[in-house]
């Protein structure tokens, strides 16, 4: 998963991914661990295999987070996302006309967020979940020179 730079590109901009998208797989695998100790105690070979497998959802879901890439350079907006089959898009920067974030309640707690980048035609790409959201459109706004005030904030 390495973006292949052009002629004159630079890469200028990386998405961290935040942990807060692991949340659901991080409690689900917290009880799955207290089931399984509780299985070790009573030797259950059964209990003790369900555990294994339960764990492989959260792994899955880690992999896929590893697997994204939101990447800005000089020239374009990188957008790779999937494990198994592949999402590639490639956004020019000068079709980028704005940004706007959305953060939920938990979001804002852990300082996550989604970035919505606008373009003209296009439905917003949404990039879930990333660290330090305001941040992140800031240096994404100075690098594409594309200035806004929206934010978006869900009840």
């Amino acid at each position: 998963m390495t973006l292949k730079l052009r002629e004159n590109e630079k890469l200028k901009l990386k998405a961290n991914i935040h942990w807060l998208e692991n949340i659901s797989q991080i409690i689900f695998g917290i009880f799955l661990t207290i089931f399984g100790l509780a299985s070790l105690a009573s030797k259950d070979s059964f209990l003790l295999s369900f555990l294994i497998i339960g764990w492989l959802p959260f792994i899955y879901k880690v992999l896929v987070i590893r697997a994204k890439n939101y990447s800005l350079t000089n020239q374009r907006l990188y957008i790779e996302e999937g494990l198994f089959s592949k999402k590639k898009r490639e956004i020019p920067i000068q079709k980028i006309n704005d940004f706007e974030i959305s953060q939920r309640i938990f979001q804002r707690l852990f300082g996550a967020g989604n970035v919505h980048v606008l373009t003209a035609n296009d439905k917003p790409i949404i990039l879930k979940n990333i660290r330090n959201p305001d941040e992140f459109k800031n240096n994404m706004s100075e690098i594409t020179g594309v200035i806004s005030q929206k934010a978006i904030n869900p009840v």
